[in-house]
Formats: C-alpha cells, structure tokens, sequence
C-alpha cells in the first residue's frame, strides 16, 4: 500500500522521541484549557501519521493509520479538535486515491462520519429532527455500499440502538439478528446477541448469573418460588438512585418472603459499587463482573441504556422486560 503521508520517515531512534512526545502531549491535553486543545490534537495526529510513514510493514502502518483515525474522531466528537473531520475526510481521499484496502478506507469514512454527526447534534443551531432523520439513512447507506466491511457490524449496532431509542423494536430486532447471523466474528455480536433475547424475552425463561459483589456466585435460578425484580443500574445515574428509593420500600414491605430483587451492577470497577454500597446499603445481592456496558453480564441481555429492570414470575419466566419503577408494586400484587 502507498504511503498516506509525504513526510520524512524517521530513523528508529526518532520513532522513539515520537512516542515520548505523544506521552507528554496526552498529559498537557488532559490538563489543557478548551482553546488549547484543538493545537495540541492536531500535533499529536501529525505525529501519528508521521509514524504511520516510517512504518516498516503495511500491517504497522495500517495500525497506526487506524489509531490516528479513532483518536482525531474521538476528539472531533467530544469537541476538543473540531476541524478533525476535515482532517479525516482529507485523509478518506487521500487513502483511496493511492488505492489503499478497503477496510482502512471505510475505517476513516466511518470515522467520520460519527464525527460529523457528533458535531451537528452540538450545534445549538441545528435542525434536530433532521439531524435524528439523516443519521440512520447515512448508517443505512454504509451498510448497503460496504457489506464487507467490519464496520458494517458496528453501522448496524448504531442503526438497531437508534431504533430502539426510537420505540421502533421490531426494526431494532431486525438489525441486531443481521449482526448476528452476518457478521459472527464481529465485536457487536455479544451485544446483538444479548439485544434480541431481551427484546424477545417476555413469557420466557432466561439465564442469568454472574459473580457476587461480595464473593461467589449467584444464579437467578436459586430465587425459582418467588417473583424476582432484576435492576441493571450504575452508581452515577440518578435514575438508578430513584429506582433503589422504590426498591428499598417495597422490599421493607414485602421483600425476602413475598419477592426478590437481584442488582446487575455495571459500573466499570468493583471499587466504584462497593464505594456507593458503603454510603447506599442495599439489602439485595449484586452481580458485579468487569467492564460496564461491556461486561459479560451487560452483553448477555444486550445493555445500550439505563434505568432497565426485568420482572421475573415465579416460575423464572420474564413478565415485563423492561418495567418502570412505578409500576413494580402493582405488578408484583399481581403475582403474589
């Protein structure tokens, strides 16, 4: 593959002061004031790109192409470097006029365009609803030009949670078995997976299990004879919070003997929950596993949002996949 850039290639000892300089630019611009990150973000994307030159195989260079692509994205999205879309699309031209592969012509392409749709969400004056109208035909549009691509997955994840978000499931449903069915190695595919025996859960049996906050294991299986509430939360969202107030007074009432509630922690550590635990104590287990929405147990029911809480009969059937806070007492008279 061409070279993405014309500069210089540096000799293995300048590679090295490259790397230490983008160590110490990661530092000023975690440290750094609004005006002066866009500077700092493009001089590390020139360094990137200039390691990208200097690469001694085409699998090094795509690497490192890929890595200053995710990283110009990222910051042209939470808005520190916002002329990194042009950057990306200079970039996505430049990489298909010197006939580079397709997956790192599509990787920038992508890239960019969630920056540029991350960038008319901000804008104070934009058209809201056309922006939430394009998005999904632009991702639509990506599928349909680039099925081979890996970033087809991801595409379709973007389109199955926006349908979601939506309250159009069935279209959610649709595109979360096309990951699964189409693209098995993606990295989507736990969570697609997960996603459609949420969406399809109800009136079935579903397993659920995972390590206890405070050791061991626990199953949902052991709580079978009693209807079970089941709050995927974090510690951060205040809606969770509010749920745990609902919770903690139904299970003064009627808990323990009437009704279960079992917690799906995802906050990212252990540390985080067992912080909130010590000033917020819950009278209910907690699985914990590692990793936030990307956990094994986030994955398995296809987590995209919180506040979600399940309603389980006693049987371990799912009576409503995703019920409000207010409505659990009245449900859960119901199959006392």
């Amino acid at each position: 593959m061409a070279q993405a850039s014309v500069m210089p290639s540096p000799t293995s000892e300048e590679m090295q002061q490259i790397l230490v300089e983008i160590e110490k630019l990661d530092s000023q611009i975690a440290s750094a004031s609004q005006r002066q990150q866009p500077k700092l973000h493009a001089r590390r994307a020139d360094l990137l790109q200039k390691l990208a030159a200097s690469a001694a195989s085409e699998a090094e260079q795509r690497q490192w192409l890929m890595q200053l692509a995710d990283m110009v994205s990222a910051a042209a999205q939470d808005g520190s470097y916002p002329d990194g879309v042009d950057r990306l699309e200079k970039m996505e031209k430049t990489l298909a006029k010197q006939n580079a592969a397709d997956e790192l012509v599509t990787h920038y392409k992508f890239r960019r365009m969630q920056a540029e749709n991350s960038q008319r969400l901000s804008d104070p004056k934009a058209d809201y609803a056309k922006v939430h109208a394009d998005w999904p035909q632009e991702l639509r549009a990506f599928v349909k030009a680039h099925r081979n691509s890996p970033h087809a997955a991801e595409a379709l994840l973007q389109l199955a949670m926006h349908s979601e978000f939506s309250s159009e499931e069935d279209a959610a449903e649709k595109y979360y078995r096309q990951i699964v069915e189409d693209f098995p190695q993606s990295p989507s595919v736990d969570k697609a997976r997960g996603a459609v025996t949420r969406l399809t859960s109800e009136g079935e049996e579903i397993s659920l299990a995972g390590d206890s906050v405070r050791g061991g294991k626990i199953d949902l299986r052991q709580f079978r004879g009693k209807p079970v509430v089941v709050q995927y939360w974090v510690s951060s969202y205040p809606a969770c919070k509010a749920e745990h107030a609902v919770l903690k007074e139904l299970y003064s009432d009627y808990g323990g003997k009437r009704f279960e509630v079992l917690g799906v922690n995802l906050d990212y550590t252990r540390e985080e929950l067992l912080n909130y635990l010590e000033d917020n104590p819950l009278p209910w287990r907690q699985i914990h596993e590692p990793g936030g929405f990307d956990s094994r147990p986030a994955n398995e029911m296809g987590v995209i949002s919180l506040p979600l809480m399940l309603l389980i009969d006693k049987t371990g059937k799912v009576v409503d996949r995703n019920i409000s806070a207010e409505d659990v007492e009245e449900e859960l008279k119901k199959l006392f």
